[in-house]
């Protein structure tokens, strides 16, 4: 009985986070490496980032950046 394999009861969820510069294909190759660690009761959820440069250079580069102007 010791040696029964560890079963989970709960979904585990697995989230992607990706760039839209990211290609579809890479993120696929992520998410089948990670089913492969866990085979059961799992569900993939993929999120699309949509990302903004920013320019850091210089001094209070921080203080530079309108928060308010940055869309959530």
């Amino acid at each position: 009985m010791r040696n029964l394999p560890f079963k989970v009861d709960r979904k585990i969820i697995f989230r992607i986070f990706g760039d839209k510069a990211l290609d579809l294909g890479y993120i696929s190759d992520v998410n089948s490496e990670m089913r492969k660690a866990i085979r059961e009761n799992i569900k993939t959820e993929r999120y699309l980032l949509e990302t903004k440069k920013l320019n850091i250079d210089g001094q209070n580069w921080f203080q530079k950046i309108d928060l308010k102007a940055l869309q959530q």
